[in-house]
């Protein structure tokens, strides 16, 4: 949150157990725009703030949430 973003975001994800994890930013094409995180995620809530490039267009975009079994996407809107 905020969606559409400005510059930064906070991402908040609920572990049931600690597990391997990645966050990617992708466009629309597919290319990876931004590695955020690679690392542990531990059982329970794990909060992020990021920021995005200041050079990076308005648009929309796809987060890739990745841990070790499973993968998520979610679209982001930048203002």
């Amino acid at each position: 949150y905020p969606n559409p973003v400005t510059s930064g975001f906070t991402l908040e994800i609920s572990s049931s157990r600690s597990v391997n994890a990645s966050i990617k930013l992708y466009n629309m094409s597919g290319i990876l725009i931004k590695s955020f995180y690679t690392g542990k995620l531990t059982t329970g809530v794990n909060k992020f703030d990021f920021e995005l490039d200041s050079d990076l267009p308005t648009g929309v975009y796809f987060m890739e949430i990745k841990d070790d079994t499973k993968r998520y996407f979610s679209k982001v809107v930048k203002n």
